[in-house]
């Protein structure tokens, strides 16, 4: 049984991107691009999600950060800068001896939602999850009912094991669990893994992020061979438990800390990512509203 969604919003909440503390948030679309009465807010996504600096892993940029990882103080910097357009999750060093103070400290700061565990990178993270590594702040994090995104490209029955073990701990399937351009190799068919994602929705504690979606079309915007596979995830997890969101820095080969990437195939515009879904004529209103912002707010706790 799913949830019945929320009337719908004039806001509407990217729920991933990747910010750079340096450098104030991108500018929303112009509102002419966006349609009558909607206006674009980055949700979770300046959410640099970082590592404290003292801990670095895995191949490095020019900032000397592993890929995607910005230091935690920047991300923090960058929400209480811009508290009315940003908001965070974090990553926490799980081996830290004060790891379960530091996820029960989340709640009482503004701007943070949660935390993010990425059993991608580095190499081998996947098996020291399963090892037990992650223990300690996984059940202090359903403890304190504080959200976990989880990047788990390639392990998504991972994601099960995590979701049976904490069945209260709210956990959030980034990007769909696929892997996409231009700093992953799609699989061959780019949605291979699909049947693992939805095997998840039997968990009603696993949310999907909808994001990069479009780089794994082999058609022109609006991507319309993307569609039956995303209508497949709504239909199997219900519109309350999916979000929208782009992954804009990824997508245009621009993560902080790394050398930025020549255009590739699945490139795409912020306005196309958005439009793609917003224009379907068969998503109702009160579709829209929870993909768009409804969910983010019941499931991360986004203003």
């Amino acid at each position: 049984m799913h949830a019945e969604p929320e009337p719908p919003t004039a806001t509407t909440r990217d729920e991933h991107a990747h910010g750079d503390h340096r450098r104030p948030p991108a500018p929303a679309p112009h509102p002419a691009a966006l349609g009558p009465r909607r206006r674009v807010v980055p949700g979770p996504a300046g959410r640099v999600a970082g590592r404290p600096t003292g801990r670095r892993r895995g191949r490095r940029g020019r900032s000397g950060q592993p890929p995607a990882v910005r230091p935690r103080v920047g991300c923090e910097a960058a929400v209480a800068r811009h508290p009315d357009r940003l908001a965070a999750v974090l990553q926490l060093d799980e081996t830290a001896r004060d790891v379960a103070e530091q996820v029960a400290r989340l709640r009482t700061r503004p701007g943070i939602l949660g935390l993010r565990v990425t059993t991608t990178w580095p190499p081998g993270n996947s098996g020291r999850l399963r090892a037990g590594a992650y223990e300690t702040l996984l059940a202090a994090a359903e403890r304190h009912r504080v959200p976990v995104c989880l990047l788990a490209t390639g392990d998504l029955p991972g994601v099960a094991v995590i979701a049976r073990a904490h069945p209260a701990l709210p956990l959030v399937v980034d990007h769909l669990g696929l892997a996409q351009p231009p700093y992953q190799t799609p699989d061959d068919p780019a949605w291979r893994d699909l049947a693992h994602l939805l095997a998840l929705a039997e968990f009603p504690n696993v949310s999907v992020k909808l994001s990069g979606a479009p780089t794994l079309s082999a058609a022109p915007y609006p991507y319309p061979d993307v569609w039956p596979h995303l209508r497949q995830v709504l239909d199997a997890f219900g519109v309350d438990r999916c979000m929208w969101a782009t992954d804009q820095h990824r997508v245009s080969g621009r993560l902080p800390g790394l050398d930025p990437l020549p255009r590739h195939p699945g490139y795409h515009s912020y306005a196309q990512a958005l439009h793609y879904l917003l224009d379907r004529l068969d998503l109702s209103p009160a579709e829209q509203a929870a993909l768009f912002g409804g969910t983010a707010r019941r499931v991360l706790g986004v203003p």
